[in-house]
């Protein structure tokens, strides 16, 4: 569901939709029955920034007044957010995040590199420490489980073994839950494809392949966490003859085989009892999950009444 229709077309341009608008509609595809909203856009923490993020007029405002006046039983992902605009807002977003279950503790954080000197290259406002920094927050304050997912170029102009080094390091330490691997490919007309030393292709593939690697075993080792946990999923998808749901930390668990038999939609309590790079294995308990709530990932089912 598309809450927020925020999009970047030149530089710095952001188009949000009224708060009015979206809280409208999430009402109403709520009462239709909708059991996930979207709250997305290219770059979803910038929403408000064309209203100069007067207040009531940030993400974490609308977040906070969706939670508040829609009630009913679903959950809200948060889209794609920059990072350094992302910890302008960090403090009041978690808040509201830690304060309402119905928010899937899931955060997608483009990094594109472990290197300072290509994050400049690139025109990216913040450090790698910085955005380890952001990180560890996140942790902190909504525990070691919630979800970071990102974003990696490899083979950016300039990138040397050193920079393709220091991003496998960033990779290694913050250990991602999920990380999605680009090789840098020239547009015509950019600054970038005109840039001297071009990375050879074969050498972007090696090291595509070198991260991509490392990022399904860490992923293994993080879904392997969970392990021995009950949690509530929402039953979304029937995939190649698999029922799949979605945890708290919106990672995707396998519970059944066969057509969904009426689950699509369901909230159901489930253990978690095996784990593998890209999907969780779950067990449905069989005393129905109660309304409105949404686990946090611990050794009991935490509630919350709607």
């Amino acid at each position: 569901f598309w809450a927020t229709k925020a999009t970047r077309g030149g530089a710095g341009y952001v188009k949000s939709a009224a708060p009015d608008d979206v809280v409208r509609h999430v009402k109403e595809a709520v009462a239709r029955g909708a059991k996930e909203i979207y709250l997305t856009g290219q770059d979803v923490i910038t929403y408000g920034f064309d209203m100069r993020w007067r207040p009531g007029g940030t993400l974490p405002d609308l977040l906070e007044r969706i939670l508040r006046e829609v009630d009913g039983e679903y959950r809200v992902r948060i889209g794609m957010s920059e990072p350094w605009v992302f910890e302008k807002f960090a403090d009041q977003l978690l808040d509201v995040v830690k304060r309402d279950e119905r928010v899937y503790r899931y955060f997608h954080l483009p990094v594109q590199s472990g290197s300072d000197r290509v994050l400049k290259a690139m025109g990216r406002r913040y450090t790698a420490d910085e955005y380890r920094s952001l990180v560890r927050k996140i942790r902190r304050e909504l525990g070691e489980h919630v979800f970071i997912a990102t974003d990696i170029i490899v083979g950016f102009p300039g990138e040397d073994g050193e920079d393709f080094a220091e991003t496998v390091k960033l990779v290694q330490e913050l250990q991602f839950d999920k990380v999605h691997v680009a090789r840098f490919s020239p547009r015509p007309f950019t600054e970038a494809a005109v840039m001297p030393r071009q990375v050879p292709d074969a050498e972007k593939k090696r090291r595509s392949k070198i991260l991509s690697q490392l990022a399904l075993k860490i992923a293994h080792l993080r879904n392997g966490l969970r392990v021995g946990q009950r949690d509530v999923l929402l039953i979304d998808e029937v995939d190649h003859g698999l029922v799949v749901g979605r945890s708290s930390d919106y990672r995707q668990v396998v519970v059944k085989r066969g057509a969904g038999d009426g689950l699509i939609g369901a909230f159901v309590e489930t253990a978690l009892v095996a784990a593998g790079p890209v999907y969780l294995y779950g067990e449905i308990i069989e005393e129905p999950a109660p309304r409105g709530i949404s686990s946090r990932p611990s050794g009991s089912v935490a509630r919350q009444a709607s």
